[in-house]
Protein backbone atom coordinates (compact mmCIF):
# COMPACT_ATOMS: atom_id res chain seq x y z
CA UNK A 1 0.00 0.00 0.00
CA UNK A 2 1.47 3.51 -0.84
CA UNK A 3 2.09 6.16 1.38
CA UNK A 4 -0.44 8.93 1.61
CA UNK A 5 0.03 11.70 -0.55
CA UNK A 6 1.63 15.11 1.56
CA UNK A 7 1.73 16.94 -1.65
CA UNK A 8 1.07 16.74 -4.91
CA UNK A 9 3.17 19.57 -6.87
CA UNK A 10 6.72 19.47 -6.14
CA UNK A 11 9.65 21.26 -6.72
CA UNK A 12 13.60 21.83 -6.46
CA UNK A 13 14.43 25.03 -6.16
CA UNK A 14 18.65 24.99 -6.86
CA UNK A 15 19.56 28.00 -4.57
CA UNK A 16 22.74 26.22 -3.46
CA UNK A 17 23.92 25.83 -7.45
CA UNK A 18 22.34 29.27 -7.89
CA UNK A 19 24.92 30.50 -4.73
CA UNK A 20 27.84 28.65 -6.51
CA UNK A 21 27.02 30.38 -9.97
CA UNK A 22 27.09 33.85 -8.45
CA UNK A 23 30.41 33.23 -6.32
CA UNK A 24 31.65 32.25 -9.84
CA UNK A 25 30.69 35.58 -10.81
CA UNK A 26 32.20 37.50 -8.35
CA UNK A 27 35.53 35.39 -9.80
CA UNK A 28 35.15 36.71 -13.26
CA UNK A 29 34.47 40.09 -12.07
CA UNK A 30 38.40 40.19 -9.72
CA UNK A 31 39.78 38.20 -12.67
CA UNK A 32 41.06 40.84 -15.20
CA UNK A 33 42.27 42.77 -12.07
CA UNK A 34 44.21 39.84 -11.21
CA UNK A 35 45.74 39.75 -14.64
CA UNK A 36 46.46 43.12 -14.94
CA UNK A 37 48.56 42.66 -12.48
CA UNK A 38 50.56 39.52 -13.33
CA UNK A 39 51.54 41.12 -16.32
CA UNK A 40 52.87 44.40 -14.04
CA UNK A 41 55.21 42.26 -12.37
CA UNK A 42 55.98 39.75 -15.46
CA UNK A 43 55.69 41.63 -18.37
CA UNK A 44 54.97 38.17 -20.07
CA UNK A 45 53.71 40.11 -23.24
CA UNK A 46 54.51 43.14 -25.18
CA UNK A 47 52.62 46.30 -24.32
CA UNK A 48 51.16 45.91 -28.10
CA UNK A 49 49.76 42.75 -27.39
CA UNK A 50 48.56 43.27 -23.60
CA UNK A 51 46.26 46.28 -25.03
CA UNK A 52 44.37 43.75 -27.32
CA UNK A 53 44.05 41.08 -24.50
CA UNK A 54 43.07 43.29 -21.75
CA UNK A 55 40.35 44.18 -24.09
CA UNK A 56 39.49 40.74 -24.61
CA UNK A 57 39.94 40.35 -20.76
CA UNK A 58 37.69 42.73 -19.97
CA UNK A 59 34.93 42.30 -22.24
CA UNK A 60 34.35 38.78 -22.01
CA UNK A 61 34.74 38.69 -17.93
CA UNK A 62 32.26 41.33 -18.00
CA UNK A 63 29.57 39.14 -20.11
CA UNK A 64 30.63 36.41 -18.00
CA UNK A 65 29.88 37.71 -14.73
CA UNK A 66 26.41 39.31 -15.54
CA UNK A 67 24.78 35.76 -18.04
CA UNK A 68 26.40 33.56 -14.43
CA UNK A 69 24.80 36.33 -12.46
CA UNK A 70 21.18 35.72 -15.05
CA UNK A 71 21.63 32.15 -14.69
CA UNK A 72 22.03 32.04 -10.92
CA UNK A 73 19.00 34.47 -10.80
CA UNK A 74 16.76 32.13 -12.66
CA UNK A 75 17.89 28.36 -10.73
CA UNK A 76 17.21 30.53 -7.31
CA UNK A 77 14.03 31.54 -8.21
CA UNK A 78 10.97 30.37 -6.25
CA UNK A 79 8.58 28.10 -7.98
CA UNK A 80 7.17 25.08 -8.33
CA UNK A 81 8.60 23.23 -11.20
CA UNK A 82 7.11 20.28 -11.82
CA UNK A 83 3.88 17.99 -10.46
CA UNK A 84 4.85 14.71 -7.99
CA UNK A 85 4.31 13.77 -4.87
CA UNK A 86 6.01 14.18 -1.72
CA UNK A 87 5.53 11.23 0.85
CA UNK A 88 6.77 10.92 4.25
CA UNK A 89 8.71 7.22 4.72
CA UNK A 90 10.43 5.50 7.26
CA UNK A 91 14.01 6.85 5.23
CA UNK A 92 12.84 10.53 4.86
CA UNK A 93 10.63 12.37 2.78
CA UNK A 94 10.37 11.49 -0.68
CA UNK A 95 9.82 12.75 -3.96
CA UNK A 96 8.70 10.88 -6.67
CA UNK A 97 7.43 12.43 -10.19
CA UNK A 98 7.28 9.06 -12.82
CA UNK A 99 9.73 6.74 -12.61
CA UNK A 100 12.09 8.60 -10.75
CA UNK A 101 12.34 8.87 -7.31
CA UNK A 102 14.34 10.44 -4.59
CA UNK A 103 14.54 10.61 -0.76
CA UNK A 104 15.75 13.36 1.15
CA UNK A 105 16.75 11.71 4.96
CA UNK A 106 15.60 14.22 7.39
CA UNK A 107 18.98 14.77 8.81
CA UNK A 108 19.35 16.34 4.78
CA UNK A 109 16.33 19.30 6.11
CA UNK A 110 17.63 22.29 7.96
CA UNK A 111 14.70 24.30 8.22
CA UNK A 112 11.52 25.02 7.21
CA UNK A 113 8.63 27.47 6.78
CA UNK A 114 4.65 27.53 5.92
CA UNK A 115 3.43 30.28 3.67
CA UNK A 116 -0.20 30.75 3.68
CA UNK A 117 -1.68 31.31 -0.14
CA UNK A 118 -4.96 32.47 -1.02
CA UNK A 119 -5.71 28.70 -1.57
CA UNK A 120 -3.62 26.37 0.19
CA UNK A 121 -0.16 26.51 1.94
CA UNK A 122 3.62 26.61 0.41
CA UNK A 123 5.50 25.00 2.25
CA UNK A 124 9.46 25.97 1.33
CA UNK A 125 12.36 23.71 3.24
CA UNK A 126 15.85 24.47 3.23
CA UNK A 127 18.07 21.46 2.57
CA UNK A 128 21.97 21.20 4.15
CA UNK A 129 23.03 22.13 0.63
CA UNK A 130 21.42 25.33 0.46
CA UNK A 131 18.74 24.02 -2.43
CA UNK A 132 15.05 24.72 -1.58
CA UNK A 133 12.18 22.03 -1.49
CA UNK A 134 9.05 23.69 -2.02
CA UNK A 135 5.40 21.75 -1.63
CA UNK A 136 1.96 23.25 -2.61
CA UNK A 137 -0.45 21.45 -0.04
CA UNK A 138 -3.97 22.25 0.27
CA UNK A 139 -4.38 23.45 3.65
CA UNK A 140 -2.28 25.11 6.60
CA UNK A 141 -2.79 21.59 8.34
CA UNK A 142 -1.46 19.54 5.45
CA UNK A 143 1.20 22.03 5.11
CA UNK A 144 2.35 21.60 8.80
CA UNK A 145 2.01 18.74 9.35
CA UNK A 146 5.50 18.18 6.28
CA UNK A 147 7.04 20.46 8.63
CA UNK A 148 6.77 17.51 11.57
CA UNK A 149 7.02 14.92 9.25
CA UNK A 150 10.55 16.37 8.60
CA UNK A 151 11.30 16.88 12.04
CA UNK A 152 11.60 21.45 11.62
CA UNK A 153 8.59 21.96 12.87
CA UNK A 154 8.10 25.17 15.29
CA UNK A 155 8.66 23.23 18.44
CA UNK A 156 12.06 21.30 16.69
CA UNK A 157 13.70 23.42 14.45
CA UNK A 158 14.47 26.99 14.41
CA UNK A 159 13.61 28.39 10.90
CA UNK A 160 15.47 31.33 8.76
CA UNK A 161 13.71 33.99 7.04
CA UNK A 162 17.06 35.66 4.53
CA UNK A 163 16.65 39.31 4.07
CA UNK A 164 16.50 41.02 0.91
CA UNK A 165 15.09 39.73 -2.38
CA UNK A 166 16.92 36.79 -4.35
CA UNK A 167 17.82 39.79 -7.22
CA UNK A 168 19.55 41.96 -4.73
CA UNK A 169 21.42 38.66 -3.17
CA UNK A 170 23.06 37.98 -6.12
CA UNK A 171 23.35 41.17 -7.64
CA UNK A 172 24.68 43.37 -4.90
CA UNK A 173 27.89 41.94 -4.98
CA UNK A 174 28.52 42.38 -8.34
CA UNK A 175 27.56 45.35 -8.40
CA UNK A 176 28.93 46.34 -5.02
CA UNK A 177 32.08 45.25 -6.18
CA UNK A 178 32.08 47.21 -9.38
CA UNK A 179 31.27 50.17 -8.30
CA UNK A 180 34.23 49.98 -5.29
CA UNK A 181 36.92 49.12 -7.87
CA UNK A 182 35.77 51.91 -10.32
CA UNK A 183 35.67 54.60 -7.30
CA UNK A 184 38.96 53.17 -6.39
CA UNK A 185 40.53 53.15 -9.94
CA UNK A 186 39.53 57.01 -10.10
CA UNK A 187 41.71 58.12 -7.11
CA UNK A 188 44.47 55.50 -8.24
CA UNK A 189 44.51 56.71 -11.82
CA UNK A 190 45.80 60.00 -10.65
CA UNK A 191 49.08 57.96 -8.53
CA UNK A 192 49.67 56.17 -12.07
CA UNK A 193 50.15 59.05 -13.84
CA UNK A 194 52.21 61.24 -11.00
CA UNK A 195 54.03 58.63 -10.20
CA UNK A 196 54.49 56.18 -12.88
CA UNK A 197 57.55 54.20 -11.12
CA UNK A 198 55.00 52.76 -8.64
CA UNK A 199 52.65 51.55 -11.20
CA UNK A 200 53.06 47.66 -10.14
CA UNK A 201 52.65 48.67 -6.80
CA UNK A 202 49.17 51.07 -7.12
CA UNK A 203 47.86 47.97 -9.55
CA UNK A 204 48.03 45.35 -6.10
CA UNK A 205 46.43 47.79 -3.68
CA UNK A 206 43.96 48.79 -6.59
CA UNK A 207 42.93 44.48 -6.95
CA UNK A 208 43.48 43.94 -3.17
CA UNK A 209 40.70 46.90 -2.19
CA UNK A 210 38.34 46.27 -5.43
CA UNK A 211 38.33 42.35 -4.22
CA UNK A 212 38.12 42.98 -0.24
CA UNK A 213 35.33 45.67 -1.03
CA UNK A 214 33.28 42.71 -2.90
CA UNK A 215 33.94 40.24 -0.31
CA UNK A 216 32.60 42.86 2.03
CA UNK A 217 29.37 43.95 0.13
CA UNK A 218 28.80 39.90 -0.50
CA UNK A 219 28.94 39.40 3.56
CA UNK A 220 26.84 42.33 4.27
CA UNK A 221 23.82 41.25 1.89
CA UNK A 222 24.26 37.73 2.16
CA UNK A 223 24.31 37.59 5.99
CA UNK A 224 20.61 39.53 7.19
CA UNK A 225 18.51 37.36 8.42
CA UNK A 226 15.74 36.55 11.21
CA UNK A 227 15.80 33.54 12.69
CA UNK A 228 12.91 32.04 14.84
CA UNK A 229 13.43 29.66 17.57
CA UNK A 230 11.18 28.50 20.54
CA UNK A 231 13.17 30.82 23.03
CA UNK A 232 13.16 33.94 20.88
CA UNK A 233 13.79 36.10 17.76
CA UNK A 234 17.34 37.04 16.47
CA UNK A 235 18.16 39.48 13.82
CA UNK A 236 21.36 40.10 12.26
CA UNK A 237 21.60 43.36 10.36
CA UNK A 238 24.59 41.67 8.19
CA UNK A 239 27.31 44.40 9.45
CA UNK A 240 28.26 41.17 12.10
CA UNK A 241 25.41 42.72 14.67
CA UNK A 242 22.75 40.22 16.21
CA UNK A 243 19.94 41.24 18.29
CA UNK A 244 18.02 38.55 20.48
CA UNK A 245 14.78 39.09 21.38
CA UNK A 246 13.26 36.87 23.95
CA UNK A 247 9.70 35.62 23.88
CA UNK A 248 9.33 36.63 27.42
CA UNK A 249 9.51 40.06 26.74
CA UNK A 250 7.53 40.39 23.96
CA UNK A 251 3.72 41.46 24.24
CA UNK A 252 2.62 40.96 20.53
CA UNK A 253 4.22 40.89 17.02
CA UNK A 254 2.27 41.42 13.58
CA UNK A 255 2.32 43.62 10.50
CA UNK A 256 2.74 47.40 9.95
CA UNK A 257 3.44 49.24 6.78
CA UNK A 258 5.15 46.36 5.16
CA UNK A 259 7.10 45.13 7.87
CA UNK A 260 7.31 42.76 10.63
CA UNK A 261 7.63 44.17 13.96
CA UNK A 262 7.36 43.17 17.85
CA UNK A 263 6.27 45.15 20.68
CA UNK A 264 7.74 44.96 23.81
CA UNK A 265 5.86 44.31 27.14
CA UNK A 266 7.45 47.64 27.53
CA UNK A 267 5.70 49.29 24.66
CA UNK A 268 8.30 49.80 22.99
CA UNK A 269 8.61 48.52 19.23
CA UNK A 270 11.52 46.52 17.47
CA UNK A 271 10.83 46.02 13.69
CA UNK A 272 12.06 42.66 12.69
CA UNK A 273 12.40 43.80 8.84
CA UNK A 274 12.30 46.44 6.47
CA UNK A 275 9.21 47.09 3.73
CA UNK A 276 11.95 45.47 1.17
CA UNK A 277 13.48 43.06 2.89
CA UNK A 278 10.46 40.33 2.52
CA UNK A 279 7.49 40.60 0.10
CA UNK A 280 4.27 40.79 1.87
CA UNK A 281 3.59 36.82 1.66
CA UNK A 282 7.48 36.19 3.48
CA UNK A 283 6.44 38.59 5.79
CA UNK A 284 3.13 37.12 7.05
CA UNK A 285 5.15 33.52 7.39
CA UNK A 286 7.52 35.32 9.24
CA UNK A 287 5.30 36.76 11.72
CA UNK A 288 2.98 33.30 11.85
CA UNK A 289 5.84 31.64 12.72
CA UNK A 290 6.72 33.97 15.58
CA UNK A 291 2.99 33.51 16.94
CA UNK A 292 3.44 29.59 16.81
CA UNK A 293 7.12 30.01 18.65
CA UNK A 294 5.46 31.83 21.40
CA UNK A 295 2.82 29.77 21.95
CA UNK A 296 4.90 26.69 22.31
CA UNK A 297 6.95 28.36 24.51
CA UNK A 298 4.18 29.54 26.97
CA UNK A 299 2.57 26.20 27.02
CA UNK A 300 5.99 24.85 27.79
CA UNK A 301 6.77 23.13 31.15
CA UNK A 302 7.76 26.64 32.38
CA UNK A 303 7.79 26.24 35.89
CA UNK A 304 11.24 26.79 37.14
CA UNK A 305 10.77 26.15 40.78
CA UNK A 306 12.20 23.20 42.43
CA UNK A 307 15.55 23.02 40.30
CA UNK A 308 17.57 24.88 42.86
CA UNK A 309 19.88 21.93 43.32
CA UNK A 310 20.96 23.02 39.07
CA UNK A 311 22.34 26.08 40.41
CA UNK A 312 25.73 27.08 40.07
CA UNK A 313 25.88 29.44 43.39
CA UNK A 314 29.54 30.24 42.23
CA UNK A 315 31.16 27.20 42.09
CA UNK A 316 34.08 26.15 39.87
CA UNK A 317 33.07 24.80 36.43
CA UNK A 318 34.39 21.60 37.02
CA UNK A 319 32.77 21.10 40.74
CA UNK A 320 29.33 22.07 39.37
CA UNK A 321 29.60 20.11 36.31
CA UNK A 322 30.58 17.17 38.67
CA UNK A 323 27.80 18.04 40.68
CA UNK A 324 25.24 17.89 37.98
CA UNK A 325 26.37 14.73 36.45
CA UNK A 326 26.09 13.12 39.63
CA UNK A 327 22.64 14.00 40.08
CA UNK A 328 20.54 10.87 38.04
CA UNK A 329 23.18 8.64 39.80
CA UNK A 330 22.90 8.77 43.10
CA UNK A 331 20.19 6.45 44.96
CA UNK A 332 17.20 6.73 47.51
CA UNK A 333 16.23 9.91 49.50
CA UNK A 334 18.60 12.15 47.21
CA UNK A 335 17.10 11.49 43.98
CA UNK A 336 13.72 12.57 45.68
CA UNK A 337 15.28 15.59 46.65
CA UNK A 338 16.23 16.44 42.90
CA UNK A 339 14.43 16.60 40.03
CA UNK A 340 13.69 13.75 37.70
CA UNK A 341 15.31 12.49 34.33
CA UNK A 342 11.85 13.44 32.97
CA UNK A 343 11.54 16.65 34.57
CA UNK A 344 15.17 17.14 33.41
CA UNK A 345 14.34 16.73 29.82
CA UNK A 346 11.07 18.80 30.14
CA UNK A 347 13.53 21.65 31.31
CA UNK A 348 16.02 21.33 28.81
CA UNK A 349 13.13 22.18 26.34
CA UNK A 350 11.93 24.76 28.06
CA UNK A 351 12.21 28.22 26.11
CA UNK A 352 11.69 30.37 29.51
CA UNK A 353 13.44 28.52 31.62
CA UNK A 354 16.96 30.69 33.10
CA UNK A 355 19.47 29.40 30.42
CA UNK A 356 21.60 28.59 33.21
CA UNK A 357 19.15 25.76 34.45
CA UNK A 358 18.64 24.63 30.75
CA UNK A 359 22.75 24.19 30.31
CA UNK A 360 22.29 22.25 33.60
CA UNK A 361 19.77 19.85 33.10
CA UNK A 362 21.68 18.97 30.09
CA UNK A 363 25.05 18.93 31.51
CA UNK A 364 22.84 16.39 34.15
CA UNK A 365 21.05 14.32 31.25
CA UNK A 366 24.14 14.01 29.02
CA UNK A 367 26.58 12.12 31.64
CA UNK A 368 24.23 9.29 31.48
CA UNK A 369 25.06 6.01 29.54
CA UNK A 370 22.85 5.82 26.06
CA UNK A 371 20.73 2.85 25.64
CA UNK A 372 19.59 1.02 22.94
CA UNK A 373 15.95 2.46 23.27
CA UNK A 374 16.61 6.42 24.55
CA UNK A 375 20.22 8.24 23.96
CA UNK A 376 19.24 11.45 26.00
CA UNK A 377 21.78 13.10 24.23
CA UNK A 378 19.27 13.41 21.25
CA UNK A 379 16.75 15.25 23.40
CA UNK A 380 19.25 18.17 24.28
CA UNK A 381 20.29 18.29 20.26
CA UNK A 382 16.74 18.72 19.18
CA UNK A 383 16.42 21.93 22.12
CA UNK A 384 19.44 23.22 20.69
CA UNK A 385 18.01 23.15 17.19
CA UNK A 386 15.25 25.04 18.55
CA UNK A 387 16.87 28.17 19.92
CA UNK A 388 17.29 31.54 18.07
CA UNK A 389 19.78 32.18 20.66
CA UNK A 390 22.95 31.71 19.69
CA UNK A 391 24.72 31.31 22.61
CA UNK A 392 22.50 29.10 24.16
CA UNK A 393 22.56 27.00 21.16
CA UNK A 394 26.14 26.45 21.48
CA UNK A 395 26.15 25.98 25.46
CA UNK A 396 23.39 22.94 25.31
CA UNK A 397 25.65 21.21 22.20
CA UNK A 398 28.50 21.56 24.10
CA UNK A 399 27.08 20.04 27.27
CA UNK A 400 25.36 17.22 24.74
CA UNK A 401 28.84 16.35 23.78
CA UNK A 402 30.65 16.95 27.53
CA UNK A 403 32.49 19.65 26.15
CA UNK A 404 30.95 22.64 27.88
CA UNK A 405 34.14 25.30 29.03
CA UNK A 406 33.23 28.32 30.71
CA UNK A 407 33.68 30.96 27.87
CA UNK A 408 30.57 29.45 26.53
CA UNK A 409 29.22 29.28 29.41
CA UNK A 410 29.42 32.73 30.98
CA UNK A 411 28.09 34.01 27.12
CA UNK A 412 24.77 31.96 27.61
CA UNK A 413 24.00 33.10 31.05
CA UNK A 414 25.24 36.77 30.17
Amino acid sequence: MNPEALATEVGVVRKGLGRVLRNLAIGLVALPFLVTVLHHLTHLVSPEAWRTLAVLLFASSAVGAVYLALVALGVSTERVRRRGRLEATAEGLCLTDGDSRRVFSRSEVASGIVVPQREGARVHLTLANGDELVALAPDEASAERILVEAGVDVAHRRARFPLGGMAARVLAPLLGGAALTTSFFAGLLQLFLAFPGYRDLFALAWIAVSCAGSVVVARVTLSREVVVGTDGVSVCDGAGARRFLPFSEVASVNVADGRAQATRKDGFVVYLTNPSDLDAAGTEALVRRVRQAMRVGSTAPGASAGFQLLDRNGRSLDDWKAALQGLLRRGGAYRDAGPSREALQRLVGDAEAPAERRIAAAVALASEEPTADNDPRTGIRVAADACAHEPVRDALELAARGELDEATLERAVR
